[in-house]
């Protein structure tokens, strides 16, 4: 008889609150463009298409971050993390291909179709890049990352890896305790809310990717970077 105790449910979580975003300008942003967040490979390679991915907010009893006088801002050591929404694993993003690799790379892929490829800016609070096409495909995540790394590092390439989809806000769920802010991805211990019935599986292609440019917090004051656009992008 087995009497081990079931496996308690898990998800991804992100935190996304950050000196650039609040909850409130991620969620406007997300509705309006949907969700898109830098990841590593060897987290990326786990990942599933279709799963839902928690993100959430980050709060210390200190504030956000610390500042002392004559340092960088530096990260405070304990807070609660908030869940208030979740995105859907829908599109894939490499970043940093040059021609040749590229193509060799779309010609391993198993395609089951071409998405659109007008040239699309998109300006996010984070920066800004250009969509340039892309395929949707038959083949895993974890398909994708093995060749697309294989590839780049036979060109001598360094790849840039996001994921996103679709964004849905939900009420507010407390994730854990008391833990360090990072803008990595983890697994919590909760159940991942239930996505769109409709499975997409984009891979996708930028162009002109420009991260937005780092403001000092003596020359940026103690806000929110509302009032600085990226660079290279049209107004949001």
């Amino acid at each position: 008889m087995n009497n081990k105790a079931p496996k308690p449910a898990e998800a991804w979580l992100t935190i996304v609150t950050s000196r650039v975003y609040t909850q409130e300008r991620f969620i406007r942003e997300a509705v309006r463009l949907g969700a898109n967040r830098a990841v590593p490979s060897s987290i990326l390679r786990n990942m599933e298409w279709h799963e839902s991915i928690l993100v959430g907010d980050w709060i210390s009893p200190r504030g956000r971050r610390i500042v002392k006088a004559g340092t960088k801002e530096t990260i405070a050591p304990l807070g609660t993390i908030t869940a208030f929404g979740f995105f859907t694993v829908d599109n894939i993003i490499p970043e940093g291909w040059m021609p040749e690799a590229h193509d060799e790379f779309v010609k391993s892929l198993d395609i089951a179709g071409e998405l659109d490829s007008t040239l699309t800016a998109v300006t996010r609070a984070c920066g800004s890049y250009t969509l340039a096409g892309g395929y949707v495909v038959r083949d895993s995540i974890a398909q994708i990352v093995e060749k697309a790394e294989g590839i780049a590092k036979n060109h001598g390439l360094k790849l840039k890896w996001f994921c996103g989809g679709r964004f849905q806000e939900i009420a507010a769920i407390e994730v854990r305790g008391r833990e360090k802010w990072t803008l990595g991805f983890r697994k919590v211990q909760l159940e991942a809310p239930i996505s769109p019935t409709d499975v997409q599986q984009n891979l996708r292609f930028i162009a002109k990717y420009e991260q937005r440019t780092y403001i000092p917090k003596k020359e940026r004051g103690n806000g929110i970077l509302e009032d600085y656009p990226a660079e290279g992008g049209i107004s949001s």
